[in-house]
């Protein structure tokens, strides 16, 4: 990588870490963004075929990037207008981005480090129909 290369997330270079990447067998969850699916420079689609064992990507749609930290709360307390707030946050409900924060992770941790069957990872769920599984 150049010198001047400050990313810091391995699916922004997938090329580059191709041989680290090839030896993980490890269970692997992505949550994505409204910009990240679009986005070629992602590296998503790039990323997820060098996994090997099981993985998942749950894609959020209205979400951006910021929907996903606490952006979230934070951001819509200040005076903005609503298409600045989407710009921010995307259209996903404040609400709705933190109940997905919080099941995802835990049934992703359910399943692999306790053996317990989830169903919310078998696919849709009509509890959160704001997600796609890629």
């Amino acid at each position: 990588m150049p010198d001047d290369d400050v990313s810091v997330t391995p699916w922004d270079h997938a090329h580059d870490v191709r041989t680290v990447l090839d030896a993980i067998e490890d269970p692997f969850m992505l949550m994505t963004a409204e910009n990240t699916e679009d986005n070629e420079d992602s590296g998503v689609a790039e990323f997820l075929p060098l996994m090997h064992g099981w993985h998942l990507n749950v894609h959020a749609v209205g979400a951006l990037h910021g929907a996903f930290c606490d952006h979230q709360w934070l951001i819509p307390q200040l005076p903005l207008s609503d298409e600045d707030l989407a710009g921010w946050i995307g259209t996903l409900a404040p609400a709705r981005a933190v109940r997905i924060q919080q099941a995802y992770p835990l049934a992703f941790f359910d399943l692999h480090l306790r053996g317990r069957r989830q169903r919310l990872l078998e696919g849709p769920s009509p509890a959160f129909p704001e997600l796609l599984f890629t």
